[in-house]
């Protein structure tokens, strides 16, 4: 792993993003993220509303990165504000969508 890329030193600089990949003859998100966990990228940026969970957590699981060297970001949608309780049951719901 590049220095740029340890969790050491903070947040990655460098990331790949998930939404939908609009190009009907790109790679897709799977095949995007796959490659580019692969290449080093240790930083994926993802969100419900891009309604592609499932391919970057079978892109996660099929890399063989392990999650301790993974820093992700994700929105979560309709979150209840000031409710705790239910916010870190929708948090951990989302992390389990996506493998972690």
């Amino acid at each position: 792993m590049t220095d740029q890329n340890s969790l050491d030193k903070g947040i990655p600089q460098v990331f790949v993003g998930t939404m939908e990949d609009l190009n009907p003859d790109g790679p897709g998100v799977y095949q995007t993220t796959l490659n580019n966990l692969k290449s080093g990228i240790r930083y994926i940026d993802c969100a419900e509303a891009y309604e592609s969970l499932s391919e970057v957590a079978r892109a996660i699981k099929d890399s063989g990165v392990d999650r301790k060297e993974l820093f992700v970001c994700s929105k979560i949608k309709g979150l209840p504000l000031g409710n705790y309780k239910a916010v870190e049951k929708r948090v951990q719901e989302h992390l389990s969508n996506l493998g972690l």
